[in-house]
């Protein structure tokens, strides 16, 4: 619809599989429960994707807020047809890619009119169902992060152009995040091994 084109992309492995295999890191496991937080169908059956950009947001500003223990560096992407560089940390990619292959989320391939691609993500049906049994912690840590700092309702997370920020509907508040802000400092990076879940993970992009 509208000049675009859709292809969906959905989580490889079995249930048995995933519940078998499965060893999530604390970084894992909480970017689920991000992911799943914003993506759980509504009370009507509706199905919501959390489109790359603002949960790129999201996991910049977990990184900022102490959530994610993950290095990040500035990387030059596409934003609204614009090229820019954001705060992108290729560690969080990573766990991302696994959890993809460990069957757990979901990928939606968007082509616009302008043929500049975007993805969007939600929890699968096995994601879902393992969150609900993590640890209380992971939950709560996500929820303080999202959660509006006036009113304590969920917020959505907006990217412009030049700008990335939640926005409260309930109270209309809104919170900058540094998505955009690109130090001029050098900036500290520790040497990057990727991890495997145990599932045929190869670190390759699903």
């Amino acid at each position: 619809p509208g000049g675009q084109w859709v292809k969906l992309e959905k989580a490889r492995s079995t249930p048995e599989s995933v519940h078998m295999d499965l060893q999530l890191t604390q970084e894992q496991r909480r970017l689920l429960i991000l992911i799943h937080t914003y993506t759980a169908p509504r009370d009507d059956g509706s199905q919501v994707w959390l489109k790359d950009l603002p949960l790129r947001a999201l996991m910049y500003d977990g990184i900022v807020k102490k959530v994610f223990d993950w290095d990040y560096s500035p990387t030059s992407v596409f934003v609204h047809g614009i090229r820019r560089f954001i705060n992108i940390s290729q560690e969080g990619e990573h766990d991302l890619i696994e959890l993809r292959e460990a069957g757990l989320v979901d990928k939606l391939r968007i082509t616009a009119t302008e043929h500049v691609p975007s993805k969007a993500y939600r929890s699968s049906v096995e994601g879902a169902a393992v969150v609900a049994d993590f640890p209380e912690e992971d939950r709560k840590t996500i929820i303080d992060l999202i959660s509006c700092l006036r009113c304590e309702s969920a917020r959505e997370v907006r990217v412009t152009s030049s700008e990335a920020f939640y926005f409260c509907k309930d109270c209309e508040s809104t919170e900058h995040i540094g998505l955009f802000n690109i130090e001029d400092v050098a900036y500290v990076a520790r040497p990057y091994l990727p991890r495997v879940l145990g599932v045929g993970s190869t670190g390759g992009e699903s």
